[in-house]
């Protein structure tokens, strides 16, 4: 895993990380988006929306049932978002 700042099409660091989806609540004490996030889904839950995730992307095919749950991955897509955010502030307090 690239662990150095991304960099633009001219060679040039990108900006800073930059928190885009947390609350300030959230900023404060990261461990709340944890708490929400399996206050609102359960593990098996979870576990099974990223292994469709996962299968659709590299298969590429997508039934009409996965499709309609498209807004499904994209919220779950949003709260990994959260979570890496979260475990960046963890790491740099």
């Amino acid at each position: 895993m690239n662990t150095q700042p991304p960099q633009t099409s001219k060679g040039a660091t990108a900006q800073p990380f930059q928190i885009r989806y947390l609350k300030p609540d959230e900023i404060e004490n990261p461990y709340l988006v944890i708490e929400r996030l399996f206050a609102n889904t359960h593990l098996p839950a979870l576990r099974e929306a990223l292994w469709q995730w996962l299968r659709i992307t590299i298969t590429g095919t997508y039934s009409l049932e996965e499709s309609l749950q498209q807004a499904n991955l994209i919220h779950l897509y949003e709260e990994m978002e959260r979570v890496l955010e979260a475990m960046w502030v963890m790491r740099e307090n």
